[in-house]
């Protein structure tokens, strides 16, 4: 499966986009893509590789203004399968905000 490698890169770039601020204003659109990435490499196989820095990532994210629903449901997909106990009052408001944003959607009303 390529997931894991492709898992490992886009942890890679994670982690040269926290250490590197520049890159954010040149590509501000490239932290809700490396999320959606994560997310959606995330395999049964990988699962254990989420650390507390792709929490971390997540909920910083997911706790921007204007937040797009989607990304939010990359963050707390992350957050859940990781099953870390980092700032659990985070997770928490992360949990609420997600339940807020898809409140249009009758199942969950």
């Amino acid at each position: 499966s390529l997931a894991r490698p492709v898992f490992d890169s886009v942890t890679n770039l994670m982690s040269i986009h926290l250490k590197d601020t520049g890159l954010r204003t040149a590509t501000p659109e490239l932290p809700q893509r490396l999320l959606a990435s994560i997310a959606l490499s995330i395999t049964p196989d990988n699962v254990k590789r989420l650390t507390t820095t792709h929490v971390e990532f997540a909920l910083s994210l997911m706790n921007e203004p204007g937040v797009s629903p989607l990304t939010t449901e990359h963050g707390l997909q992350i957050v859940t399968l990781a099953a870390k106990a980092v700032d659990l009052a985070a997770q928490a408001r992360a949990a609420r905000l997600a339940l807020r944003c898809f409140r249009a959607e009758p199942r969950l009303v």
